[in-house]
């Protein structure tokens, strides 16, 4: 009795989705019960960077996909950014930060003890942040 949900009803307006980011998910037929982790989580990408939107939050963006899914996730978040949307990434992954940012703000237990520009510092900063080799407050090169 409980209905099965398909990724998208329609068909129309998802391969629109699908062809507009490039990411190849999987066949708008399927239900996400029977896709894998790695499919799910492109569906949900295409629903999130297919279209216009004011703020895009991407926690751990790239986490489970193969790489040209990530370089092309990526690509998408910058793209946002490009046309103003806020774009807000969460990760550990300290290559994307550094890619994806125009500041990275370190959050250790959920508290801000410094701001960087990725243009001025490097992982071993933002590292030493992570692990509490900080001033009260740091803040480099990051407006």
């Amino acid at each position: 009795p409980w209905a099965r949900p398909r990724l998208e009803p329609g068909g129309r307006r998802l391969r629109e989705r699908n062809d507009a980011s490039g990411l190849r998910p999987a066949d708008g037929a399927r239900t996400l019960g029977t896709l894998s982790g790695g499919n799910i989580q492109r569906v949900m990408l295409v629903r999130a960077l297919a279209g216009p939107a004011v703020l895009v939050v991407a926690a751990y963006p790239s986490r489970g996909l193969d790489i040209a899914t990530t370089r092309r996730t990526q690509e998408l978040l910058l793209e946002r950014r490009a046309e103003g949307s806020g774009v807000l990434v969460i990760s550990e992954d300290l290559d994307e930060l550094f890619e994806l940012s125009d500041r990275i703000i370190v959050l250790p237990g959920g508290r801000i003890v410094g701001t960087v520009d990725p243009r001025t510092s490097d992982r071993y900063e933002v590292g030493r942040l992570m692990l509490g080799a900080h001033d009260e407050h740091t803040t480099r090169g990051a407006a």
